[in-house]
């Protein structure tokens, strides 16, 4: 598991970070490290996400300040000089993602299992 505090390095900003200052997507600092997050596991499941999968992706995070436009231009901008991996598509073998996978059975599938299981947990 990653968090925030792992994602750049003592002096070498994580591309991502680099583009949250560029593009303005920082303002109080209260949604950025979920933000940063969520935005990092679109990447490596998608590197080059289209601006409606950012904001599809990016829905569950709340930002009180910016209007999520400094958000998604900066995500958007990493995504240009993101490298594109290979990866796991939750439930799948290692392969590359396909385009589609932000929507994908397998990740479908998980998202209920979560859900489900958050739903019982809190009743």
């Amino acid at each position: 598991m990653q968090t925030i505090e792992g994602l750049g390095s003592a002096g070498l900003l994580h591309p991502l970070q680099s583009a949250f200052l560029e593009e303005e997507g920082v303002q109080c600092g209260f949604c950025t490290p979920g933000m940063l997050m969520s935005a990092k596991s679109l990447l490596d499941l998608h590197p080059h996400p289209t601006e409606m999968e950012i904001k599809r992706y990016l829905a569950g995070n709340l930002c009180r300040c910016t209007g999520y436009a400094g958000i998604v231009r900066a995500v958007m901008a990493a995504s240009k000089s993101y490298p594109g991996r290979a990866s796991t598509c939750l439930g799948a073998p290692t392969i590359a993602v396909p385009v589609s996978c932000v929507r994908c059975e397998h990740w479908r599938d998980a998202i209920r299992l979560l859900f489900s299981s958050a739903t019982r947990w809190l009743s």
